[in-house]
């Protein structure tokens, strides 16, 4: 295995996505953008892809942009470690275009 990726669905046909890991070895072959291009066939009927990711990871955040997730908003303080808060850019990719 060379990576995973997490993925809930709501019933409001959006999807999560939770997590995304590829094995140290593997970073750089673009298994990541595969991943997360597969993410959606995990579902079904899915027109909107999401995610957060802190506002600090700026490398996360431009692997996103690349795999054309948009920033929609900036949730403040959304994580609290030992006491310091953290804020997550909020992003989403539009899997289908036109009327909703």
């Amino acid at each position: 295995m060379q990576g995973m990726i997490g993925v809930s669905r709501n019933p409001s046909e959006k999807s999560k996505l939770w997590g995304r890991y590829v094995r140290e070895q593997a970073r750089g072959s673009g298994r990541s953008g595969s991943l997360t291009e597969a993410a959606p066939q995990a579902t079904t009927a899915v027109k909107v892809l999401k995610l957060s990711v802190l506002t600090t990871h700026t490398a996360t955040y431009s692997l996103y942009r690349t795999d054309r997730f948009n920033e929609w908003a900036i949730d403040k303080d959304a994580l609290c470690i030992d006491d310091a808060f953290y804020d997550e850019d909020l992003m989403r990719k539009d899997l289908i275009r036109g009327p909703r």
